[in-house]
């Protein structure tokens, strides 16, 4: 697998301080989202719809592209936006990463693909659970709101719930088991990350 040609080192917003600057090696996406309401939240929902890989200086040069700023892209994104878009209102906020180990291919074909699903979750989500969404809570951590993983396990749940899971007596290989062993197992498996 070959180096991967957008990776740089940029500040770690998470373990940087105001006395200490942390620098991580990586990817740093600027992504565009609109903003939702969802029942469950009294928060806005940021869906992404645009992400594009903020280059480093140093990177830009090792790649010979022109270098932009996180503002140059900013202003790129909502000035196409605003075609689309006229009355639209744009905020960016970086802090989207990819997998290291991923090949340049990988990175610039499923990024995208990975913001849209998170929108498509949310909306499908918000589709299901009109009024509330089951939130999973824990003894030693309580919520107070709905999370992504609560979305994703609600869309999941309601999709493998659905799936025709008749078998045959006759096939020796199948076990059955008690509906509510199924449905705990279903459970525990829309919560799996």
């Amino acid at each position: 697998m070959g180096k991967i040609k957008y990776k740089g080192w940029f500040r770690d917003p998470i373990r940087s301080t105001l006395t200490q600057v942390s620098k991580s090696l990586g990817i740093r996406w600027l992504c565009l989202a609109v903003l939702v309401p969802v029942p469950w939240s009294q928060r806005l929902w940021a869906l992404p719809f645009m992400t594009v890989p903020a280059l480093g200086p140093k990177t830009s040069t090792k790649l010979q592209k022109r270098h932009r700023t996180l503002i140059d892209w900013a202003m790129l994104m909502a000035d196409k936006v605003r075609r689309w878009q006229p009355d639209a209102e744009l905020r960016a906020h970086p802090g989207f990463e990819t997998q290291r180990q991923w090949s340049d291919k990988a990175i610039e074909r499923t990024t995208h693909c990975l913001s849209g699903l998170f929108s498509l979750v949310v909306l499908m989500a918000k589709v299901l659970h009109p009024a509330s969404l089951p939130v999973r809570q824990t003894c030693w951590y309580v919520k107070g709101e709905a999370t992504f993983i609560d979305a994703l396990a609600a869309v999941r749940g309601d999709l493998w719930r659905h799936l025709n899971c008749s078998t045959s007596s006759q096939n020796p290989n199948v076990l059955l088991i008690p509906r509510k062993a199924l449905f705990s197992l279903l459970h525990v498996a829309c919560y799996s990350t």
